[in-house]
C-alpha cells in the first residue's frame, strides 16, 4: 500500500565495537562508543516508527545479519556501494521505486524533530525536489528527494564541513526546487557527549 506521506530511510552500521564511532573511542573506549551508537540508533527508530503514515526501512552495514537488525520491526536493506555517496544514492533510488518521496537520514543526531521529518516529507508532496537538514558541524542529517541524481553525492568531501554547502551548490547547478530544514546537532566529537547527556536530562 502506498504510505501517504513516503518513506524514511534509516542509515546505519552494525553496533560493533571498534568499527561504530570511532572519534568518540578515545573518550569511550570501543565498547562503550558502540553502545553508544546502539543507544542513538535505538533512539531513532523510536522515533520514526511511531510517525503515522510514514513507512520505515533500515539500511544496514556491512549487511543486515547483525542480531540488532534482525530484531528490529522494520524492513531491512543492505548499504550498496564503495563510498558514503554512493551508498546514499542506491538507497534512494531503490526506495523511489516503491514511493513517490523518501527522506534519508542517519542516527547521529537525537534533537532531530520528528515535525522536522514530517514537514520534509510533506514539502516533497507538495513539489520540492529535495530538502535538506543541515548539521551545525556543515555537514547534513537528513536529506530527501522526490529524483536522484548522482550528481548530488560525487566529488563531496564527506566528513568534512563542507558538505552541506557543496550539496547545496549541487542543487543549484541542477535547477531542483529545494528547502533547507531546521538545523540540527549531531555526536560526532567527544565535546559533544556533554550535550547529548543535558539533552537526555530534558
Amino acid at each position: 500500500m502506498e504510505n501517504e506521506l513516503g518513506r524514511l530511510l534509516v542509515f546505519s552500521k552494525a553496533p560493533v565495537a571498534g568499527a561504530v564511532k570511532t572519534r568518540l573511542i578515545p573518550a569511550l573506549g570501543a565498547e562503550g562508543a558502540a553502545h553508544l551508537h546502539e543507544e542513538l540508533l535505538t533512539i531513532c527508530l523510536k522515533k520514526v516508527i511511531a510517525i503515522n503514515d510514514v513507512a520505515v526501512e533500515l539500511w544496514c552495514a556491512p549487511d543486515t545479519n547483525h542480531p540488532y537488525f534482525k530484531a528490529q520491526n522494520s524492513s531491512l536493506y543492505k548499504q550498496e556501494g564503495e563510498t558514503l555517496g554512493e551508498r546514499m544514492a542506491y538507497a534512494l533510488e531503490e526506495a523511489l521505486t516503491r514511493c513517490k518521496q523518501v527522506l534519508l537520514l542517519g542516527t547521529d543526531s537525537p534533537a532531530l524533530a520528528t515535525e522536522t521529518l514530517i514537514f520534509g516529507l510533506q514539502s516533497l508532496k507538495s513539489g520540492y525536489d529535495a530538502v535538506i537538514v543541515p548539521a551545525e558541524d556543515g555537514g547534513y542529517v537528513a536529506i530527501g528527494m522526490r529524483r536522484v541524481d548522482r550528481k548530488l553525492f560525487e566529488g563531496i568531501e564527506w566528513g568534512s564541513d563542507r558538505v552541506y554547502a557543496q550539496t547545496v551548490e549541487r542543487f543549484k547547478q541542477l535547477g531542483w526546487r529545494w528547502r533547507a530544514l531546521e538545523m540540527c546537532w549531531d555526536i560526532d566529537r567527544p565535546e559533544e557527549l556533554v550535550r547529548y547527556e543535558g539533552w537526555k536530562r530534558t
